[in-house]
């Protein structure tokens, strides 16, 4: 008798085949996170990935000591390593905040440091040490969800100019914003990319941490356009795939073996339904099974 597994593959070649074309379109990136290429960075950078996907948010690579691409938002990651970007690269992803316009969320944790920190972020360090801390926070708009962080380093900040949308017990600043040129930078104050892939509370469970609340500040702040964006069901991520003509194919996937009920809000018009239980007020998602829908944009 055939496994399971296999009974799954037959299945999904069979919806594949179904489908009216042979392949999605390429996927609609709309951000960037910055790659610090003087260490092993690849830990971090994907702990912002999962934090971006919770949030909603699809983001694409680039490498700190390159050009950077055009993009509305830009995440920095935390870094283990006081060197990981170099003052060129910083130069570099602060511009496109000041000329460009453009929204930069900065993971300040564990052994990051940038020249001219007051000026691009609007802090200023207090004090810093080897020690390890942890970090008890809320941010303003949830002042009774505590989030708890874990830094390798303790490095306290002051509000020089910068909004604190978050803040410790201590009455440190957790979560900030700052207006640069013709953009913005937030700044998050603890390592949250490390945290989201060391603690499984964080991907997990009924009750996540909602780190990927910051995220999604930053996102709404940045202005980013999306067919579909979804309410606060971090266990649900998607991609949007232009077809041409103002179509877009999104496919939705509930990441986790629980039923997920999301709701939604669509910039467009609900077309064909190819997979899944989908509304244009919300997807309703068996465990881990996903959706694949058409959005014609308004």
């Amino acid at each position: 008798s055939p496994k399971p597994v296999m009974v799954e593959m037959r299945e999904f070649q069979r919806f594949r085949k179904s489908l009216p074309f042979a392949k999605l379109p390429r996927r609609k990136s709309n951000a960037v996170i910055v790659v610090p290429e003087k260490m092993a960075g690849w830990p971090t950078c994907f702990g912002a990935y999962l934090l971006c996907r919770q949030a909603g948010i699809d983001p694409d690579f680039a490498g700190a000591e390159h050009d950077l691409p055009d993009s509305r938002l830009y995440v920095v990651c935390s870094s283990e390593d006081e060197q990981a970007y170099t003052y060129s690269a910083q130069k570099r992803v602060f511009a496109k905040a000041r000329d460009d316009g453009a929204t930069v969320l900065v993971i300040y944790g564990s052994m990051n440091r940038f020249t001219h920190l007051a000026e691009v972020t609007g802090l200023e360090t207090d004090f810093g040490t080897k020690a390890p801390c942890t970090r008890t926070f809320s941010l303003a708009e949830s002042p009774d969800c505590k989030m708890t962080c874990d830094d390798r380093w303790t490095c306290r900040l002051k509000a020089k100019g910068a909004e604190v949308l978050g803040e410790t017990t201590d009455g440190e600043p957790a979560f900030t914003r700052f207006a640069l040129g013709k953009g913005q930078v937030f700044v998050i104050n603890s390592p949250v990319d490390r945290a989201a892939i060391a603690r499984t509370d964080v991907f997990w469970g009924d009750k996540v941490v909602p780190y990927y609340r910051m995220f999604r500040a930053a996102a709404k702040a940045a202005g980013l356009k999306r067919a579909v964006v979804k309410g606060d069901c971090p266990q649900v991520v998607l991609t949007e795939h232009p077809a041409g003509g103002g179509r877009v194919i999104v496919v939705a996937v509930n990441c986790e073996p629980r039923s997920a009920d999301c709701q939604i809000r669509m910039g467009g018009t609900l077309g064909a339904v190819w997979r899944g239980d989908v509304t244009a007020e919300r997807i309703r998602l068996a465990p881990n099974e996903a959706a694949v829908f058409d959005v014609s944009r308004q």
